[in-house]
């Protein structure tokens, strides 16, 4: 990790020492983010008083709101095309059901939420086909800071252990300038690697809603 950010930081000098035309501000706004359907887990233990409990996860993922935040880097090639790499936190997640069935009492559904804390990286192309429209595509790499899920509150630490801390994806979108200064933005972001080492599926996704200050 300390790799990939000192060279992120010699790649944004390279550029800020030979490009002319270099901007940097900062960004924030809503996600809107839920995880693409992953095998069902089914788990069995017994309760205290000796009866079978049974837990069956659902993994029909709801959507989770959340937010993001962090600074922009913006580097005009032409009029035309421009790149843009930002360093974000961002907060995704999920909402999904369970359903906990036991001998004694009989089914129940539950709802629980998962929440992950990502430092993401993405780098797009920006293309203006009007001076105050753009669309842009690229790719975006994320590092897991911590995960929680409320299901399993008294084992965060395994939580954390299974899922994988590197996630890759495809970012796609649309913005513009509002005035001066100040950019909107909207992105649909691909998650293209499982987050789990234990189950497979479970990819990350996520929309993104921006507003963004240029100094």
């Amino acid at each position: 990790m300390k790799r990939i950010v000192a060279s992120g930081i010699f790649l944004m000098s390279v550029i800020c020492g030979y490009a002319q035309n270099v901007q940097f501000g900062v960004k924030a706004g809503a996600n809107i983010s839920w995880e693409s359907d992953h095998e069902h887990i089914v788990t069995s233990a017994s309760d205290e008083s000796g009866h079978e409990v049974s837990t069956y996860i659902e993994s029909g993922f709801k959507k989770k709101k959340s937010f993001h935040i962090g600074g922009v880097m913006n580097w005009m090639l032409s009029k035309k095309f421009d790149v843009e790499t930002d360093l974000i936190y961002s907060m995704q997640g999920y909402k999904d059901e369970y359903y906990e069935y036991s001998s004694e009492e009989g089914a129940s559904k539950k709802e629980y939420s998962v929440t992950s804390h990502y430092l993401t990286v993405p780098v797009t192309l920006k293309f203006y086909p009007v001076s105050a429209l753009y669309f842009e595509c690229g790719p975006q790499v994320g590092y897991l800071l911590w995960k929680k899920n409320e299901l399993y509150d008294e084992d965060t630490d395994y939580t954390y252990d299974i899922s994988k801390k590197v996630d890759f994806g495809l970012v796609v979108g649309v913005g513009g300038q509002l005035s001066e200064h100040l950019f909107y933005n909207v992105r649909y972001i691909h998650g293209l690697t499982d987050t789990s080492k234990a189950y497979n599926g479970g990819k990350n996704r996520n929309i993104q809603l921006s507003l963004s200050y240029m100094f």
